[in-house]
């Protein structure tokens, strides 16, 4: 035969070829990328030499018969046919299809397993059928002995708990609790078996996988081991494999999957010894039939017919058989349909109890202990302390890892390479001693195949199909080289049914990293931490029924960051969540303002403030300025003597301004903002709450425009949720005092009523750095962003600003904002939008704070998701720009 490919490992793939899907290289391959073909080879040729080798044997054969099926998937490929979707079905069903034929071709009969194969199946993903007659058998034999011997009595031979608890020396109840607990652990070992590669770097989390895909890991294995199947295709692929077996289980596992594996595996643990009278004719290649048959013989042996009986009995029984496997719900963890029944377990070891609710009226209840010898109706012995809820079920006590006190003591965390992902410290319990023959009345009489009795069915529920949800970039404007960032998308979900756990996977661009000491800077129903590489793992519980919800994402910029595009990723997906992922670029620009806080929901920003420096109040004309009613040049600070202000007291200068917040606001972030003419190192200023005293700020950051002018800031987000609403004292703001000079400090808050949470389409930012302008330094260029089609709200903080100076213009869009002036006790009206920078400081005692301007404008429409903001100066004055902020979509 021809060989597509040479046995031996190709060469190393690139990490793209290696990251991308079954589909993706099928279509690089389309597209010429030889490459991709190799690493669909490497993936799937142990699977596929493993199918080949149950229906040809091993040896030369099923090497020839993987080269020619890779061969025909080539040729068919390159042709413009081949797979469109689900290479490894395509792939697995090729190589039955060509050992089949090539064993016809050396008219050899067809082993048993390839007939398996040839029987009709309910396989989607074209799993040859003697490949998972395999996985059944080897998913039996990893249960323990206990658990192998419950399944064989209840659901292979369908005794009822009542006859099989003598034979294992435990309570009916404890058989039932054992038995739901075996069905699950088998289900899950099938699971497991399924992971037919493991790839170099995924042995500590490959063992994992199956109770990852259930569950059933303790909370912070199941985080490791999600940031590794994140970051993992082929874990990825793994687990999206094992998630579609659970909704098709029970069709894969029927008709004999259970019996056939019990059959060939039970009597191997104990030999004939300790079986009951009769069973240890369980022997050679058919003892699982014998088995069955023999349940018919004990009750009532009738020596002249014995051989006609039991291949009656065989018959008969294997009927039975499928129809008790079908209605006891082996696999997938069903039970009996019984109304007002509802059983939820775990099956993480062997003696792991179950949890989750019984309802009252169970006839099967669950182990209240540690213990599978435990009497859940007793609290027998082995059984653990436990308490009752309202039904009056015995629950675990558990400690503060989940386990209950008298567990297995289990090692489960994959390591960071260091020792094995899975050491069971508990030694084996004696299991009970099966001698003599069972009374008489142990087995019941069955009824006659062709009329056998009613039987309860519980019919499977299909997951339904994965909703798909729309992932899109939030522009929240520009990244900064060397500043704080926000990156942000926006998630909807237009189904008519809510999501499960959604994930969003951030790939930052190089130079772009999570910032993890400024989580508060992004307020958001997401939590985001920092994943392998650059990846940012952000999830959420569930996205209501069309809803939309926001991811945002704290950065920090390196400041040799190129000017231009950079691309950031978003990768999609979730709990019933289909994938997906979009690419967008993301603007980097200098000498802007970036991005310092980000929250969503009903959020505003409330921002006040006060000058420290003024013209002396004795001096004559300095009161009118303070009151707003001055005219001429006197308004300018350029006009006076600039004295400081100890409004406080403190003997340096100090200042107060009123902050009004809503009642019962939550305060999200808070930022305090200083500026002046200031040489040198910039001190940390002082702030005191309403009736506190000064407390020095920290963590400060300082932005400097030449060797005087500087902007300095500090989080005080904590104090002002404890101060709350009131008047605010700031000191020890450093400044020069001199003609024309100024200096003061402003407080941005940004809050949303108490009780409202991050949802909903509002948006609110921060903006802030340092950028000046006049004519010699020209206009100041930035962008904002927003919710289009919604109202913005502007505020701004600009330092020297002139209130006899037209010409100074915030435009947005093209369009010049309008102030909103404060009287020195509330609101003034509107200004001018040719005056935009008057010197108005809300919150102050000041009408006129003599080049400090804290201040919100007149709302504009927001047309796009993001708005061009201009600073513009016509007339030769000067200002600097620190501080913008934006609330849009609430």
């Amino acid at each position: 035969m021809s060989s597509a490919a040479s046995p031996t490992a190709p060469r190393p793939s690139s990490r793209a070829t290696r990251d991308a899907s079954d589909e993706e290289l099928l279509a690089e391959f389309r597209s010429g990328h030889d490459a991709a073909f190799a690493e669909l080879y490497a993936r799937h040729h142990r699977t596929a030499a493993s199918v080949a080798r149950r229906v040809v044997g091993p040896g030369p054969a099923a090497d020839d018969v993987v080269a020619e099926s890779f061969t025909a998937l080539l040729a068919a490929v390159r042709r413009g046919g081949g797979p469109s979707g689900n290479v490894r079905s395509y792939l697995l069903t090729t190589v039955r299809n060509t050992a089949v034929g090539f064993l016809r071709s050396q008219q050899k009969a067809v082993p048993a397993e390839a007939e398996v194969i040839d029987r009709p199946h309910e396989d989607g993903d074209g799993l040859v059928a003697a490949d998972d007659d395999h996985r059944v058998r080897r998913a039996f034999a990893e249960l323990s002995p206990r658990w192998r011997r419950v399944l064989w009595y209840v659901d292979v031979h369908d005794l009822p708990p009542s006859q099989v608890a003598p034979l294992l020396g435990v309570s009916p109840n404890a058989v039932s609790s054992l038995a739901r607990r075996a069905r699950e652990r088998l289900r899950r070992a099938y699971l497991q078996a399924h992971q037919d590669r493991v790839a170099p770097g995924c042995e500590d989390y490959a063992p994992h996988l199956a109770r990852y895909v259930d569950e059933t890991l303790a909370l912070p294995v199941h985080r490791r081991v999600g940031t590794h199947v994140l970051a993992c295709v082929h874990c990825a692929a793994a687990v999206d494999q094992m998630r579609d077996l659970r909704r098709r289980m029970r069709g894969l596992l029927l008709p004999l999957g259970l019996p056939v594996a019990a059959a060939g595996e039970l009597p191997e643990e104990h030999g004939a010894e300790g079986l009951p009278d009769g069973w240890a004719a369980v022997r050679g290649g058919h003892r699982g039939v014998r088995a069955l048959g023999r349940r018919w013989w004990w009750a009532r042996p009738r020596v002249g017919r014995r051989k006609i009986v039991l291949v009656t009995a065989c018959v008969a029984l294997c009927a039975l058989t499928l129809s008790a496997v079908a209605a006891s719900g082996v696999v997938g963890g069903s039970v009996p349909d019984v109304p007002g029944l509802t059983v939820a377990g775990s099956a993480a070891g062997d003696d792991e109890p179950e949890r989750g609710p019984v309802p009252a009226g169970d006839s099967r209840p669950r182990g209240s202990g540690g213990r599978d010898d435990a009497d859940p109706s007793t609290g027998g012995a082995g059984a653990s302390p436990g308490r009752r809820d309202a039904a009056g079920d015995v629950r675990d006590r558990v400690d503060g890892t989940g386990r209950t006190d008298d567990r297995p003591v289990r090692w489960e965390v994959p390591g960071d390479g260091g020792g094995p992902p899975l050491v069971d410290l508990t030694p084996p319990a004696p299991g009970p001693v099966l001698g003599g023959r069972p009374p008489s009345s142990l087995p019941p009489d069955p009824a006659p195949p062709s009329e056998p009795g009613p039987r309860p069915t519980a019919s499977p529920v299909p997951e339904p199909d994965p909703l798909t949800l729309v992932i899109e970039h939030d522009d929240l404007g520009d990244l900064v080289p060397g500043r704080t960032g926000v990156l942000g998308a926006t998630v909807s979900n237009p189904n008519a049914d809510p999501s499960g756990r959604v994930v969003v996977e951030v790939v930052l661009p190089d130079g772009v990293t999570l910032d993890t000491a400024g989580r508060a800077r992004a307020v958001t129903a997401w939590s985001c931490d920092q994943g392998p590489s650059a990846r940012v793992v952000c999830t959420v519980g569930t996205i209501a029924a069309g809803a939309t919800s926001t991811v945002l994402v704290p950065v920090l910029v390196a400041a040799d960051l190129a000017v231009g595009d950079v691309v950031l990723r978003l990768d999609l997906h979730g709990e019933g969540v289909a994938r997906t992922s979009v690419s967008e670029p993301v603007p980097v620009r200098a000498g802007s303002l970036a991005a310092r806080y980000v929250a969503t929901g009903a959020v505003e920003i409330t921002q006040v403030g006060a000058p420290v420096l003024h013209c002396a109040p004795a001096a004559p004309g300095c009161a009118a300025v303070a009151a707003g009613t001055a005219t001429g040049p006197t308004q300018n600070n350029n006009a006076w003597a600039m004295v400081a202000v100890d409004a406080l007291g403190t003997g340096t200068t100090s200042s107060a301004a009123v902050l009004d917040v809503p009642v019962g606001a939550e305060v999200l972030a808070a930022r305090l903002y200083w500026s002046g003419g200031c040489a040198g190192t910039i001190p940390p200023a002082r702030v005191a709450p309403p009736g506190g005293t000064l407390t020095t700020v920290e963590n400060v950051t300082v932005d400097r425009s030449g060797s005087q002018v500087y902007q300095a800031s500090a989080d005080v987000t904590d104090l002002v949720r404890a101060g709350g609403a009131g008047t605010w004292g700031v000191a020890d703001v450093c400044a020069t005092e001199a003609v024309g000079g100024y200096a003061g400090w402003a407080l941005v808050v940004v809050h949303r009523p108490a009780g409202s949470g991050p949802a909903g389409p509002g948006l609110a930012i921060v903006y802030d750095g340092l950028l000046p302008v006049s004519s010699t330094a020209g206009e100041g260029h930035f962008s904002v962003a927003g919710r289009p089609g919604t109202t913005a709200r502007v505020g701004a903080v600009v330092w020297d600003g002139d209130r006899s100076v037209p010409g100074d213009q915030l435009l947005f869009d093209g369009a010049p904002l309008v102030p909103l002036r404060w009287t020195g006790a509330g609101p003034g009206g509107p200004g001018s939008g040719d005056n935009a920078f008057d010197s108005t400081a809300w919150g102050s005692a000041y009408a006129n704070a003599l080049g400090v301007d804290v201040k919100p404008f007149e709302p504009a429409f927001l047309t796009s998701t993001r708005a061009q903001l201009t600073a513009v100066e016509t007339n030769g004055d000067a200002f600097v720009v620190g501080v913008v902020t934006v609330t849009t979509g609430s």
